[in-house]
């Protein structure tokens, strides 16, 4: 078959028995059970087929409905509907299935049994002693073929990163053993390229302005400029790993040679589009975990005050108008505006660092405009086109940085950050913790984070309850919910409503 690893909703898995496969024997019952489990509902496509058939319901019933409208959006109904179920396997016969490698945890008798020696943080530039957990998750992932571990954002991920590259080339017989490492952005690929290279001599970046080298011993990059040199590589470790259910990272994956070691490293296995068990496929089970609120109460992570602000608005907004509109037209509000900055000048007077974040960058750098106006500050708002405030911000040349969630997310380390303001709106539990873990890094002379959370209500629709009764059903006050039940596992919560 052609389709090996390609996750196509309509088709499922393809696979081939020598490669990235295994069998799984067992009754009937059984099988049918476990393939019960590895079929999920991809939450987004299903999030579209409603948009999609209230589309159809508006046009049917319209007296000037476009029969080619029509027939198309019925179409594309029908194309959601084929891809709404992803699964992960192929029957073979009636007692027999194979399932991605990933899944080797669900095989009768243990394989993938790697079980390589362990050995200590490699002597560099610098002296660094790995913490305990460090090195328990190290232990972890070299006992397997493929493995995850799950680590809180600032407990180091790097490091472990660079500690399992040691151990995976001392451990290898071979003379000339190459380990790729995979990440999602390109400030993420400078940043983890600098560490490693201070301990592991001939590491390489591909990315951006950068291009492969042929003898490099590592190689960190993003993950459309490593994918073509997959097979090249006898070990890949794929950092925030969360993102490993897509097509992309499917075909790095089969790219591999036969016998290479596949690693992920995450703060948020979990995924909002309900398709986690695509990164399980590539990667296996999460081995180790140590999450936020342990971090906190180890010390290794800040302690935090949560101020959630909920503001209604005089007017509502229908979510047939575009969710990014809505949302520049909601942040944008006067009332909005001066709550923000009655904030900035309270914790700019207490001397704290403030790291606004914002969903998209265009009302970002709308509202650094109307702040600047109303503190009498310069305020500028970074784009991944206009990276001068987050390196002066950095540096410690300005005591305020707006920029949104895209920019100033995974990768971006700022432990002197002591105050943030969240106007993301965002309801993806992953999202909310990356955006935590700018602040929770802990510094000298940092107390703990004083973190203000703004729920802007206003946008969504009519909604009918069981009894009958109307409500309005608003989108941002969901997701609100949400980010309150993260924000209770870490720290105390001051609730404020206007």
């Amino acid at each position: 078959m052609n389709k090996i690893y390609d996750f196509s909703y309509k088709h499922g898995i393809t696979a081939t028995v020598n490669k990235t496969t295994l069998t799984l024997h067992g009754a009937n019952a059984v099988l049918k059970l476990i393939a019960k489990d590895l079929t999920v509902e991809n939450k987004s496509i299903s999030y579209n087929i409603k948009m999609v058939k209230d589309k159809i319901k508006r046009l049917k019933s319209s007296n000037y409905c476009n029969p080619n409208k029509l027939e198309l959006a019925e179409q594309e109904l029908e194309d959601l509907e084929a891809q709404r179920f992803i699964e992960y396997f192929d029957w073979l016969t009636p007692t027999e299935l194979e399932v991605p490698k990933g899944f080797w945890y669900l095989a009768k008798e243990p394989c993938l049994i790697k079980n390589m020696k362990y050995f200590d943080f490699p002597e560099g530039e610098i002296k660094i002693n790995p913490r305990p957990y460090q090195i328990e998750a190290v232990q972890s992932l070299i006992k397997h073929e493929r493995a995850m571990i799950e680590l809180a954002t600032g407990l180091g991920k790097t490091v472990v990163l660079t500690h399992l590259i040691h151990n995976i080339l001392k451990n290898s017989r071979k003379k000339n053993t190459r380990v790729m490492v995979v990440v999602p952005t390109i400030e993420l690929m400078k940043q983890t390229l600098s560490f490693i290279s201070k301990f592991i001599p001939n590491a390489h970046g591909i990315g951006g302005t950068k291009k492969y080298k042929t003898d490099c011993t590592v190689l960190v990059g993003v993950i459309n400029s490593c994918i073509q040199y997959a097979d090249r590589f006898d070990a890949v470790i794929i950092d925030e790993v969360h993102h490993g259910a897509s097509n992309m990272y499917n075909n790095l994956i089969f790219g591999l040679k036969k016998d290479a070691l596949v690693y992920g490293m995450t703060a948020t296995p979990r995924r909002a589009d309900g398709l986690v068990l695509g990164v399980h496929a590539n990667c296996g089970p999460v081995l180790y975990r140590k999450n936020t609120a342990w971090g906190v109460k180890q010390g290794y992570l800040c302690e935090s005050d949560f101020w959630c602000i909920k503001m209604k608005t005089r007017k509502r907004l229908y979510d047939n108008m575009h969710e990014a509109k809505a949302y520049s037209t909601l942040i944008l509000q006067n009332d909005v505006l001066k709550m923000v900055a009655r904030i900035v000048k309270s914790m700019l007077s207490k001397g704290r660092r403030i790291l606004f974040l914002t969903k998209h960058a265009k009302p970002s750098q709308e509202f650094a405009n109307r702040l600047s106006e109303l503190l009498n500050l310069k305020i500028e708002s970074a784009s991944s086109k206009y990276r001068k405030p987050l390196n002066d911000f950095k540096k410690g040349e300005t005591q305020i940085l707006i920029a949104n969630d895209a920019l100033c997310g995974e990768g971006v380390d700022i432990p002197t950050v002591d105050c943030m303001i969240n106007l993301t709106q965002r309801s993806s539990e992953s999202s909310i913790r990356q955006i935590l873990g700018r602040g929770l890094r802990v510094s000298e002379d940092k107390d703990k984070l004083i973190f203000f959370d703004f729920c802007i209500c206003g946008y969504g629709n009519w909604a009918r309850k069981m009894d009958g009764t109307s409500y309005f059903k608003d989108r941002y006050e969901g997701s609100f919910e949400v980010r309150k039940r993260i924000y209770q596992e870490i720290g105390t919560i001051n609730l404020k409503e206007y």
